[in-house]
């Protein structure tokens, strides 16, 4: 005979998205790694812009966590990179993880910038004299590699740019900026994928470094 009582609810898509939110910023990146394999609205919520920086300012405040990057090359014909990450002292060394080597096609990659758990790194790839960059944003947390969509800026060999990677609190969202020598400037948005091209004047500097 079947039981007439109703059946408890097994799923916790009916608790409010404000107290799931908060929830999934306390967990460890094991724990929350595990979550974003669970359903595509736990993805969705753990690689939002909002998301990314609360979870690296709860870390950040509770734990005064950092990251140490280390590039290690092994001779002998076999290359590894090495990301370590570490809790307030080179001594007390956290969770490693590796960087895929196999993501990098062009003279290898370089670290521009990081901000709120994201790592902003370039591989330079030339078409003749021009010079371009392949951009990924790395998830520290879910130690996930992402690449970038083209911006189709590129600068002649030698020569200079800016690539810049930042987190804009009044949309609540990450940027890339992405600019050549004669101020051509575009600015990538995470949560939409896209590139758009400054219409405003760049202001002059004197000198830039090249990426």
């Amino acid at each position: 005979m079947m039981n007439k009582e109703a059946a408890v609810p097994t799923s916790v898509d009916h608790l409010p998205s404000e107290i799931m939110f908060e929830n999934m910023t306390m967990l460890p990146p094991k724990s929350l790694l595990s979550c974003n394999r669970v359903c595509q609205s736990w993805s969705t919520l753990i690689r939002s812009p909002g998301f990314i920086a609360a979870y690296h300012n709860r870390n950040r405040i509770s734990n005064n966590t950092g990251y140490l990057m280390l590039e290690h090359i092994t001779i002998g014909g076999k290359l590894e990179r090495i990301f370590s990450r570490y809790d307030g002292s080179l001594e007390q060394r956290g969770e490693a993880s590796s960087l895929p080597c196999d993501y990098f096609r062009g003279w290898g990659y370089k670290i521009v910038a990081s901000t709120n758990e994201l790592v902003c790194l370039i591989d330079k790839y030339a078409v003749g004299a021009i010079i371009f960059n392949t951009i990924y944003l790395w998830n520290l947390a879910l130690n996930k590699l992402n690449r970038v969509s083209r911006s189709g800026i590129g600068t002649v060999v030698d020569g200079t740019g800016l690539l810049g990677l930042g987190y804009c609190p009044r949309s609540n969202d990450f940027k890339v900026v992405n600019g050549c020598a004669n101020f051509l400037v575009k600015v990538y948005t995470l949560s939409t994928n896209s590139w758009r091209t400054v219409a405003t004047v760049v202001p002059c500097v004197r000198r830039v470094d090249p990426y």
